[in-house]
């Protein structure tokens, strides 16, 4: 805790008070440790916070409720991790896939992805639409219906036809 709130002591962070404190109250820990007390239920989230001692970080948390023998909350177990560098990658990756979904669904050219299909000796023998773009439902008139399916679904006897073609090219 003296790591992921940037606290100067151990005893600084002692005096945080679960309820009140501003770092657990505005991050939303102090709500969650509450619904767990009044549940009985464990909690597991995330958020920002900025504490104290101004240091900004994104936690993970696990609360997990130990009861009595008469199942009522006696204390709760707090697992806390820094999730910052974990959370700063999620969110690139995030605007990464934002801009290439963009540029995908944006650009001129006709454009489809899909995943092969392969025999038993590693021969391509079919496909599957994974996702196409408007530009690819323009130029060819295949829309978004063929997602998830197989070309030999959609063009029937493309198989005989492309086995004809390689059999009479020399």
């Amino acid at each position: 805790f003296i790591a992921i709130f940037g606290a100067p002591s151990v005893e600084a962070v002692r005096q945080l008070n679960m309820f009140t404190s501003p770092t657990l109250v505005e991050a939303g820990i102090a709500q969650d440790v509450q619904q767990c007390l009044d549940t009985g239920f464990p909690v597991i989230a995330e958020n920002l916070l900025t504490s104290e001692w101004e240091k900004q970080v994104y936690v993970r948390y696990y609360l997990t409720p130990i009861k009595d023998l008469q199942r009522r909350v006696k204390e709760i177990h707090v697992l806390m991790e820094d999730y910052s560098e974990r959370k700063l990658v999620e969110n690139a990756l995030k605007e990464s896939e934002t801009e290439y979904r963009s540029l995908f669904k944006n650009m001129l050219s006709g454009l489809a992805y899909h995943k092969v299909v392969v025999d038993n000796q590693n021969h391509p023998i079919d496909y599957i639409f994974l996702e196409v773009n408007d530009a690819y439902e323009r130029l060819t008139g295949l829309g978004r219906d063929v997602i998830g399916k197989r070309m030999t679904e959609i063009i029937p006897g493309i198989r005989r036809k492309i086995d004809y073609v390689e059999a009479a090219t020399p």
